[in-house]
């Protein structure tokens, strides 16, 4: 009964299975035709001479919008196409010769390959129309470059021309007009409407949405900005004094626009045209406060002890002001433009104010540079503040004002040569980028001061890091690498994309860009997609950690509890980690959909670099192998090599590290020590022998100095009764007898400390029983010899 319900539950679990591909490739194959048919109308609409900016920008979003979906289809295929190879595959091919095939197996077979030829159709038409997006998607962003860059370099007359003045200045009674019939509408239509209640309740919700702004400013103040009256503020407090300001300064004009249009939309529903000129105006106030707030922090003229950059407290003054005026100019020439649009101004009113803008910002970067070229040095009594940050952090903005005279020359040239509109973007996007690129750096060196200071020992996440997660100094600064490195890695995926939005790639490009990179292209006959790579990453790493898990509960719960020595345990502990690392390789591999078949070929391409440059490398691996398996040596073994003797401390896979006795690491390949002779002293035990040679009185009697050797060696706590001390009269002397003793001890490491031990003891018991230890004759005559050369001559002296 049992076995009928498993069978049963097998035989349920197939058909939902495959009831769940069918309704899949059901879903795909009824969405093919009406993308078709989107696509047959992007088509010609893209190709529209007449089409706005605004509705091509939104025929390529749906393009790329049909790209993704196409892609995700495509990649939801997969797995089905390879499940029904491999079912065929098990099944096998069908048989030669004419030969029958069973009912039920025949049967399975066409209904596999049916399926898998549907499948195969199914990725032929998406295939079709991923080429087929991928071509419109290219035409619409050429013709939205075309429309950009003749935009840019459309000629018009030079600043030098009084007819652009002229022209222009001729615009500005419609646009003043304009405005103000909308306010006088907006305005006729309020009072109109107003009772005297409804006014003071206007007043009185005008009046809380400023209460609300300043109370939200000074709140921000005490909740995220430093203390103001620190004396010498930290780099951390530095760096965030500027982010805290400028949320402070931006926050409570959000809150406080918001809260006006809220009052003013109850009150009366304003016309579209008047509600997108509130909010430009409302907008531009904010920009404006929030970039003079950012400047203000960075350069902090009023606050030498907050300032992040060395500079003297008139110098940063000046510059601060400079380039506040120029976010200034920067946000009401956005303003103006949008106002343009939304009155339909004549387009000789933007020529005008791009020539205005233009002009006025060119001035004042030529102004701060030259000011900050005069600011070098600081004037008579004026005394630059000391730089509170390393000088190499921002040594990099040394470079920067050849560029600016460069940007500024190419504006100056524009404006003359009659290309105001290439003026006006270069002049909108100087000011942009450069508080872009600012805002990026300060919060990548923002990230660095945050984990420095977060990981240190008295702080929360060090506390952390160190107790629960039993970190050492070393292992949390290591995190703090990584977290740092990962902030890098987020800046750059977001800082790049800001930056390149600044140029003629739109966000269609980026996403475009990330389709691809995340869905797959081909390059050759290799599919290479992002999503598969990070997922045979992660594959690897998940594989590299449980591994290292393993080969810990390994050596604490099994290994550490065995009578195993100590070189044994590394070998069996290398061992396992190899092998869990292959196999976290392999199995990353093959998720990637890499097939092991075709690496027979790399593998024997390999083979050639392998037979030259790679030989040595796969050598020494090979040795290291032959190291663990064999053991001729183990970690913990004395060992002499001829770079060298010392103890073995790790067996690595190209090479063995071996520490002498001055701590001094001897790296001896592995090839080495498997081709050349090793001694090894520890290779079956640890036993060690020490050697003393003593010389005594040729008078004395040599019975009793071979007993008092051994006593002495006998006494000592080190020396093993088994095999037991033996001294031996080795030669005779004309002034002394030549002795030795052997001595075992348990560890080989200990052999010189036991024989400086026995000399001692030796020394002592020869004085007791009054036997000399007179040197040898000729050491006798060659110290006379010296002490004659150290005398002074005859005639020369003190006197």
């Amino acid at each position: 009964m049992a076995r009928l319900i498993a069978l049963l539950l097998v035989l349920w679990t197939t058909a939902f299975a495959a009831w769940g591909q069918d309704a899949t490739l059901d879903r795909i194959q009824r969405q093919i035709d009406p993308i078709n048919q989107q696509l047959e109308q992007l088509k010609n609409q893209i190709v529209r001479v007449d089409l706005p900016t605004a509705a091509l920008d939104k025929a390529r979003a749906q393009i790329e919008d049909i790209r993704t979906a196409t892609l995700q289809m495509i990649d939801a295929l997969q797995p089905q196409l390879a499940a029904a190879n491999q079912a065929l595959e098990q099944l096998g091919p069908p048989p030669e010769g004419g030969a029958e095939e069973a009912p039920g197996i025949a049967e399975q077979r066409k209904t596999l390959t049916a399926r898998r030829d549907q499948i195969r159709a199914l990725q032929a038409q998406l295939d079709l129309i991923r080429v087929t997006t991928q071509q419109l998607s290219e035409q619409a962003s050429r013709i939205q470059h075309d429309r950009f860059f003749s935009k840019i370099f459309e000629s018009d007359h030079s600043v030098l021309d009084p007819r652009l003045w002229i022209e222009g200045s001729s615009t500005i009674e419609p646009f003043v007009s304009r405005f103000m019939t909308v306010a006088s509408n907006w305005w006729n239509r309020l009072a109109g409407s107003l009772t005297p209640f409804g006014t003071a309740l206007l007043l009185g919700e005008l009046a809380a949405a400023i209460a609300a702004s300043v109370a939200a400013r000074h709140a921000l103040d005490w909740l995220i900005r430093p203390r103001r009256d620190k004396s010498n503020p930290s780099d951390l407090e530095r760096l965030w004094n500027i982010f805290a300001g400028t949320i402070a300064a931006a926050a409570p004009l959000i809150l406080a626009s918001g809260l006006i249009y809220l009052a003013l939309s109850s009150t009366i529903e304003a016309s579209p045209q008047a509600t997108r000129i509130y909010w430009t105006i409302a907008s531009c106030v904010t920009i404006i406060a929030t970039g003079r707030a950012f400047i203000h922090g960075i350069f902090a003229p009023a606050a030498p002890r907050w300032r992040i950059i060395g500079m003297s407290d008139g110098l940063a003054h000046r510059i601060s002001s400079l380039l506040e005026l120029t976010f200034i100019i920067y946000a009401i020439d956005g303003a103006f433009r949008r106002l343009a649009e939304i009155l339909f101004v004549p387009v000789q009113f933007s020529v005008l104010q791009g020539a205005v803008t233009s002009i006025l910002t060119v001035s004042l970067v030529v102004l701060v540079l030259l000011t900050l070229r005069s600011g070098e040095e600081a004037p008579q009594g004026e005394a630059a503040a000391p730089a509170p940050e390393p000088p190499a952090r921002f040594g990099w903005a040394s470079r920067l004002p050849l560029f600016f005279w460069g940007v500024a020359a190419t504006i100056a040239a524009a404006l003359v040569l009659g290309l105001i509109a290439l003026a006006q973007y270069l002049s909108q996007q100087l000011v942009v980028l450069t508080i872009l690129i600012v805002f990026l750096v300060l919060i990548h060196y923002l990230a660095d001061q945050l984990v420095s200071d977060g990981i240190k020992p008295n702080r929360p996440a060090g506390r952390f890091l160190r107790r629960n997660l039993l970190l050492s100094n070393k292992g949390a600064d290591r995190v703090g690498v990584a977290i740092t490195t990962l902030v890098d890695f987020g800046l750059v995926f977001i800082g790049v994309p800001l930056v390149v939005l600044q140029t003629a790639v739109t966000w269609v490009d980026i996403t475009s860009w990330l389709n691809t990179a995340f869905f797959g292209f081909r390059l050759g006959g290799i599919t290479i997609s992002l999503y598969t790579v990070m997922a045979a990453i992660l594959a690897f790493a998940v594989g590299v950690v449980i591994t290292k898990l393993f080969t810990r509960w390994l050596d604490a719960r099994v290994l550490a509890r065995t009578q195993l020595n100590k070189g044994l345990r590394d070998s069996i502990h290398t061992g396992v980690t190899y092998a869990g690392v292959i196999l976290a390789g392999v199995f990353a591999l093959s998720y990637a959909g890499v097939d092991f078949a075709s690496l027979a070929i790399i593998a024997g391409a390999l083979g050639v670099g392998i037979g030259f440059g790679l030989q040595s490398i796969v050598n020494n691996f090979v040795s290291g192998l032959i190291l663990l398996a064999e053991r001729p040596i183990k970690v913990g073994d004395l060992i002499k090599v001829t770079g060298g003797q010392g103890i073995v401390k790790r067996i690595n896979v190209r090479s063995t590290e071996i520490e002498t006795v001055d701590k001094a690491s001897v790296i001896v390949p592995n090839s080495s020590l498997i081709s050349e002779t090793v001694q090894n002293w520890t290779h079956t035990d640890t036993v060690g022998r020490a050697l003393v040679a003593v010389r005594a009185d040729a008078d004395a009697d040599p019975e009793k100095v071979l007993q008092l050797m051994t006593d002495c060696a006998k006494r000592h706590q080190q020396v093993l009764a088994f095999p037991a001390p033996l001294a031996l009269f080795t030669n005779f002397g004309a002034a002394a007898n030549e002795f030795e003793l052997y001595a075992y001890v348990a560890d080989v490491t200990t052999t010189g400390l036991v024989a400086s031990d026995l000399r001692v003891a030796i020394r002592k018991a020869f004085e007791e029983n009054n036997i000399g230890m007179p040197y040898n004759v000729q050491e006798v005559k060659f110290a006379a010899r010296a002490a004659d050369k150290a005398k002074p001559e005859d005639g020369q002296g003190e006197g």
